[in-house]
C-alpha cells in the first residue's frame, strides 16, 4: 500500500476579499448609474430604459467581474513535502518550486509587504522571541534557489509567501509545514 504525501491547501485571504469586491463592483456601478439618473430628475422608467439599452455591455461587465471573483475565491497555495505552487481548482497557475531546487527557505525582511514593513518600523521588539512571533504572523518567506538563472528570478518573485495575505488560522499551519518539510529558518536579514 502506497502512502500518499501530505498535501495542504491554504486559501489566500486577501484574494477572498478581492473576490468579494469584484462581486460588489457591478452592484456599485448599477447603484451609481441609478443615483445619477435620479439626481438629474429622470423617472424610474427612463432609468430602466437606459439599463435595457446598456444590457449587453452590463451583462458582459457583470459576468467578467463574477468570473474574476470565482477565480480569486478558489485560488489556493498548495504545499507538499516536495513541491509548492498556487492553483485554481487544483490546476497549477504559477511556477512550481521543487524541494531539490531550493538552497534555503527563510524569513527575509527585504521582501516584506508595505503594511508589514510599516508595522516593523513602528513596533519595538524587546527580544528575538517577539521578533520571531511577529515574523510567524506577518513575515515574508523567501526561497533561495541553488542555480541562479534568469528564469529563477521570476520564479523567486512568484514564490515569495506573504504570511500577511493568509488568515490567522492558516499562518501557523504554513509556517509549521515549512519548518517540518522545508527547513524554514528565521534569518536576521534586514
Amino acid at each position: 500500500m502506497k502512502v500518499q504525501p501530505s498535501i495542504k491547501q491554504y486559501p489566500v485571504a486577501i484574494f477572498k476579499l478581492a473576490a468579494v469586491f469584484f462581486v460588489l463592483l457591478p452592484l456599485l456601478v448599477t447603484s451609481v448609474i441609478f443615483f445619477i439618473g435620479r439626481s438629474n430628475n429622470r423617472t424610474y422608467v427612463e432609468i430602466w430604459t437606459l439599463f435595457i439599452e446598456l444590457e449587453l455591455t452590463m451583462h458582459l461587465y457583470n459576468l467578467g467581474c463574477i468570473a474574476i471573483a470565482v477565480v480569486l475565491w478558489n485560488l489556493r497555495l498548495i504545499i507538499t513535502p516536495q513541491k509548492i505552487y498556487y492553483s485554481v481548482w487544483n490546476i497549477p497557475i504559477t511556477f512550481g518550486i521543487q524541494k531539490h531546487e531550493i538552497y534555503d527557505c527563510r524569513i527575509n525582511h527585504q521582501f516584506d509587504a508595505p503594511l508589514t514593513w510599516m508595522l516593523r518600523q513602528v513596533k519595538t521588539f524587546d527580544s528575538t522571541s517577539n521578533l520571531d512571533a511577529f515574523d510567524r504572523k506577518m513575515g515574508t518567506i523567501e526561497f533561495v534557489f541553488i542555480h541562479q538563472q534568469p528564469i529563477n528570478w521570476l520564479r523567486h518573485k512568484f514564490s515569495l509567501i506573504y504570511l500577511l495575505s493568509f488568515s490567522k488560522q492558516h499562518r501557523h499551519a504554513i509556517v509549521q509545514m515549512l519548518q517540518d518539510h522545508w527547513k524554514l529558518k528565521f534569518h536576521r536579514d534586514s
